[in-house]
């Protein structure tokens, strides 16, 4: 990625560069569970759940201006005035994250947290209200040859600097967009292992439940369970963004079902707000839209409806489109 210029630039990494293999480091790692809920920020009641918030992939044309657009982003989503935003990074790489569409250019952990705090200036600039800021990668095409665990814990360590920057009005989170479709569980499982023994912020999954059955247990694609996908996202007071984008209401199915088999198990399921991405449909062709392209308002309405009787109910959405 290009040189992005200034405070913030610096900023970055000056705080990456705090991290280091010392005692002191490894001794940060050790969490207690109690107070990892301080951080859990519990979604208020929209007073229109159609109003959905604004997330984002965070891919840029001009990567030298990515800092300045990132701010300007954040301003533009402070609109909808509070909640819950996830800036989608996409595929984990040595060091970073790959940038979208390109093999070649990609973010460093310093510019990732560049980014991320620029966009977090934009909010609270042009909004007063309270958000909680997911930072997401994904288990896209993790494998074998991929240190799982250990960018886990990268993940989490970045995270954990950008949650310690004194912000009031703004909460930043760990976040993966979690799909079974992109593979077995055994490396997504290490992954998670890695971010929750290092992190200081419960997990945010933006996720999907490919192949899930929609009544009782069972099994979803590449070896998913219920019972395995229900830990991974809800384990170490997890929060789920679940992926509605489907119109006919299977997703929500799919999703009120794992968190029955999760309450069945003794856990307690917790949805941070639902994804939909009615923008992101807009702003690419794609024939497939046709059907995922789910209004926010009815993505909301269509997993009450399959949690009744849960004592569960969602009242926020988001819904994610491209810069």
């Amino acid at each position: 990625m290009g040189e992005m210029g200034g405070k913030l630039r610096e900023r970055g990494a000056s705080l990456w560069s705090r991290l280091s293999d010392s005692p002191s480091r490894r001794a940060s790692r050790v969490i207690i569970l109690g107070l990892v809920s301080l951080w859990l920020v519990v979604p208020g009641r929209y007073d229109d759940p159609g109003s959905a918030s604004t997330s984002r992939y965070m891919s840029f044309a001009d990567k030298d201006d990515a800092e300045n657009r990132a701010r300007i982003l954040g301003c533009e989503g402070a609109e909808n005035g509070g909640g819950v935003v996830v800036l989608a990074y996409g595929k984990q790489v040595e060091g970073g994250t790959r940038a979208f569409g390109s093999e070649e250019e990609h973010y460093s952990y310093p510019d990732l947290i560049d980014l991320t705090l620029a966009y977090g200036d934009g909010l609270k600039t042009c909004s007063r209200q309270n958000w909680t800021v997911v930072v997401a990668t994904s288990n896209y095409k993790l494998s074998e040859e991929t240190p799982a665990e250990n960018w886990g814990r990268d993940w989490a360590l970045m995270v954990n600097l950008l949650s310690k920057t004194g912000e009031t009005r703004i909460k930043y989170v760990g976040g993966i967009d979690l799909e079974p479709g992109w593979g077995a569980p055994d490396e997504s499982l290490k992954w998670l292992r890695g971010y929750r023994k290092n992190a200081v912020t419960p997990l945010w999954a933006n996720a999907s439940a490919d192949g899930c059955p929609v009544k009782g247990p069972g099994t979803c694609a590449n070896g998913w369970t219920t019972t395995l996908l229900g830990r991974a996202v809800w384990d170490g007071e997890g929060v789920v963004l679940p992926q509605i984008y489907r119109r006919d209401g299977i997703q929500a199915a799919q999703w009120a079902n794992l968190a029955r088999m999760y309450l069945k198990e003794g856990g307690s399921p917790r949805f941070g707000a639902v994804m939909t991405q009615r923008r992101a449909c807009a702003q690419v062709r794609n024939p497939g839209c046709e059907s995922l392209n789910n209004k926010p308002r009815d993505a909301v309405k269509q997993l009450n409806s399959f949690l009744e009787g849960t004592g569960m109910v969602v009242v926020r959405a988001t819904d994610i489109g491209w810069e």
